[in-house]
C-alpha cells in the first residue's frame, strides 16, 4: 500500500486533509478496480485506506468545530469592546441647576478639553464599526439592552453589568448615600405630597447608564456609506422577515386565502390481528387426516380389555381392536383481495389521495382475513357450552367467572387428548375483555384495584395455563350488544383449543400495481391496485371447544355473593 497516513492530522490545514482524503480514495478505488476477487492483502489495504478515510473525516469535523468556536470567541470581544478613553469621559460630572433631584441618566456624548461638545455626527463616525447589512445572531430576550455601571460608584467597577433592577437601586444608594437632604417627611401624612430634598449645592453625578446593540447588524453611518447603501440599510431595517415568526402583525385580515393541506388522517391499524400458524398451499389446497382420536378410542370397549381369571376359565374371547383407515379430509382455498382504479389525471394532481386509499386497501384486506379466520375457527368449534355462575346472577363476579370456565375447559381439553397437565391451551377473546376486568375489579371494596395492568390480567390466566389472544373482529362493540355504548356486553364468549390445532392456508393468487389497458386508458382509468390472494382454516389437530360466560361488572367478591340462595351457613366460633 502506498498510502501513508501522518501521524499528527491536527497540524494540517483544511485543504491539506482534503488533499489527503483524497489520495487514499484514489488508491483504494485502485484495489477495488481489480476485479471481484481480491486477495487477502489487497483486501486488508482496502479496509485500511477506508479506515484512514475516517479518520481523516474525523480530523476535518474537529478542525471545522474549532474554527467555528474560535469565530464565536471573536465575535464575542467585538461585542464587548469598547474605548475605554471615550468612556471616562463620558461618566465626567456635569453642574446641573439647584435643587435638581438625582436620576439615571442616558449615556452623554464625550466632553472635549476645551469644554466643547463634539458634534453628533462625529461622535458618531468615530466610535461607529465597520458598516455592514447582514443578519446578526438573535437578541436576548431584553432586546439586547444592558444597564452598566457608570464611574466612581462605590462597590462598583466601571461598566460593570447590573443584571437587575435591585443592582440599579444598590447601584444609587451607593452613590448617594453621602448626599446631603431632607427625609424627615418619611412616614408623616403629608409624604404623598413631597418628596426627597436635595440640598442647593447638590450635583448630578452619572449612577447607570443604558446601551443599546446595533441592531441586526443593521448601521446606518451617512459619512462612511454611500447614497445607496444607505438606502439598502434602510430597506433592510423595514424587511418582515427580520421580525420573530417572520410576519409583521397588522389589523385588516390576512387577505390570502388559507392554505390547503393535502394531507390525510391516519388512524387505522393492524393490531389486534388473530396469530395463527399459516402454510403455503401450493395447489389450491389440501388434503389431511387427523387420524385416530383417543378420546374415542379410550371409551371403545374394543380398545383393550381387562378379564378376570374366571372368565379366562369359561373362555371368554378376549376383545380386538380392528383398524380403521382414518377419514381423510379437503380444504380448499378462497379468492380474497381487492381492487382499485383510479383517474389517471388524479394520480398526477393528487397522488396522495390514491396512496392513502391504497393504505387503507392493505389495511381492510389484513381485516378481512383476520374476521375470515375467526369465523371459520368457530364454525369448526360450534356451539358454545355454558358456563354456570357461582351465585344468583348478578351478584357474581364476572372476573372469577371467567377465569373459572376458561381453566375448566382447560382441563377438559387437557384431559380428552391424554395432554399434559402442564400443556399450555390457546384462547381467542374478544379485544374489550381486558377493560371489563378493569372496570369489574375497580369497584371492589378494601383493595386498591384502580390501576390492574394487562399484564396482571395475562398472569392470571398463564398460572391456569391458558394464553388468551384480544382481538379485533370478534364480538365487536356496538349498539346491539352495549345498549347504545351505555354499558359492556351482558355475556362474553371465548374459544379455547389446543396449540396448533387450527392452521391458516394461504397462497398469493396476484398481485398487481398500477396495471394500464387499453380499455381503462380510454376512459382515462387505470387499475391502482389488484391484490388476491387465497385464504382458508383448517383443523389439522385434535379440536377446541367455546365457553359462554354472564358478566357483572359490579365488583362482587366474598362469602355474602357465593352464599346467597345457596342454603350455606356461615359457621359459629
Amino acid at each position: 500500500m502506498k498510502f501513508k497516513l501522518p501521524e499528527n492530522l491536527a497540524e494540517l490545514s483544511a485543504e491539506e486533509l482534503t488533499a489527503l482524503r483524497d489520495e487514499a480514495l484514489a488508491e483504494a478505488r485502485e484495489i477495488d478496480g481489480k476485479g471481484k476477487s481480491l486477495p487477502r492483502e489487497d483486501v486488508d489495504a482496502l479496509n485500511s485506506l477506508l479506515d484512514a478515510v475516517a479518520t481523516i473525516d474525523g480530523a476535518s469535523e474537529a478542525l471545522s468545530a474549532a474554527e467555528a468556536e474560535a469565530g464565536d470567541a471573536r465575535s464575542r470581544l467585538a461585542a464587548l469592546s469598547e474605548p475605554a478613553a471615550e468612556v471616562a469621559a463620558e461618566e465626567a460630572p456635569e453642574v446641573e441647576a439647584p435643587e435638581a433631584e438625582v436620576e439615571v441618566v442616558e449615556e452623554k456624548e464625550p466632553v472635549l478639553a476645551a469644554g466643547q461638545r463634539r458634534s453628533t455626527a462625529s461622535v458618531a463616525a468615530k466610535r461607529a464599526p465597520a458598516p455592514k447589512v447582514e443578519d446578526a445572531p438573535k437578541p436576548p430576550k431584553n432586546g439586547g439592552l444592558t444597564i452598566v455601571a457608570a464611574a466612581d460608584v462605590p462597590d462598583f467597577t466601571l461598566g460593570q453589568a447590573l443584571e437587575t433592577m435591585d443592582d440599579v437601586a444598590t447601584a444609587f444608594l451607593a452613590r448617594t448615600g453621602g448626599f446631603g437632604g431632607d427625609n424627615s417627611w418619611l412616614g408623616k401624612p403629608s409624604a404623598a405630597a413631597k418628596g426627597f430634598q436635595m440640598s442647593k449645592s447638590a450635583s448630578q453625578f452619572g449612577v447607570a447608564r443604558l446601551r443599546k446593540p446595533d441592531r441586526e447588524g443593521l448601521v446606518l453611518d451617512p459619512k462612511a456609506m454611500s447614497v445607496e447603501q444607505q438606502f439598502q440599510v434602510i430597506m433592510d431595517a423595514a424587511n418582515e422577515s427580520r421580525l420573530p415568526g417572520g410576519n409583521l402583525v397588522a389589523a385588516g385580515g390576512w387577505c390570502a386565502p388559507s392554505e390547503q393541506i393535502w394531507g390525510f388522517c391516519e388512524l387505522e391499524t393492524t393490531e389486534g390481528l388473530l396469530d395463527i400458524a399459516e402454510i403455503t398451499a401450493k395447489r389450491g389446497g389440501i388434503q389431511f387426516t387427523k387420524g385416530p382420536d383417543f378420546g374415542q378410542l379410550l371409551a371403545d370397549p374394543s380398545f383393550g380389555f381387562i378379564q378376570t381369571e374366571a372368565q379366562a376359565i369359561a373362555g371368554e374371547v378376549k376383545p380386538c381392536f380392528e383398524i380403521d383407515c382414518p377419514p381423510w379430509e379437503e380444504v380448499r382455498l378462497d379468492a380474497v383481495g381487492f381492487c382499485v382504479t383510479a383517474p389517471i389525471l388524479t394520480n398526477a394532481a393528487y397522488p396522495e389521495l390514491v396512496r392513502r386509499v391504497l393504505n387503507l386497501a392493505g389495511v381492510g384486506q389484513a381485516r378481512r382475513i383476520n374476521q375470515s379466520t375467526i369465523a371459520r375457527i368457530s364454525a369448526i368449534i360450534g356451539t358454545a357450552v355454558n358456563f354456570v355462575e357461582v351465585g344468583a346472577v348478578g351478584s357474581n363476579s364476572g372476573v372469577s367467572d371467567a377465569l373459572d370456565a376458561v381453566a375448566l375447559q382447560g382441563l377438559r381439553i387437557r384431559q380428552t387428548n391424554a395432554m399434559s397437565p402442564e400443556a399450555t391451551i390457546e384462547g381467542i377473546a374478544p379485544h374489550w375483555l381486558r377493560e371489563y376486568f378493569r372496570s369489574d375489579l375497580s369497584r371492589r371494596t378494601g383493595v386498591d384495584m384502580l390501576g390492574v395492568t394487562n399484564a396482571q390480567i395475562d398472569a392470571w390466566f398463564a398460572v391456569r395455563g391458558i394464553r388468551l389472544q384480544y382481538v379485533y373482529d370478534y364480538q365487536m362493540l356496538d349498539a346491539t350488544s352495549t345498549g347504545t355504548w351505555t354499558a359492556f356486553p351482558s355475556t362474553v364468549e371465548i374459544m379455547l383449543y389446543p396449540a396448533g390445532a387450527f392452521v391458516r392456508l394461504t397462497n398469493d393468487v396476484i398481485n398487481l400495481n398500477a396495471v394500464y389497458d387499453h380499455d381503462l386508458l380510454t376512459q382515462n382509468t387505470y387499475t391502482a391496485a389488484f391484490f388476491e390472494e387465497g385464504m382458508a382454516v383448517a383443523n389439522t389437530c385434535g379440536g377446541g371447544v367455546k365457553v359462554q360466560i354472564t358478566l357483572n361488572n359490579e365488583g362482587s367478591t366474598g362469602f355474602p355473593a357465593i352464599g346467597a340462595g345457596a342454603g350455606i351457613t356461615i359457621p359459629t366460633v
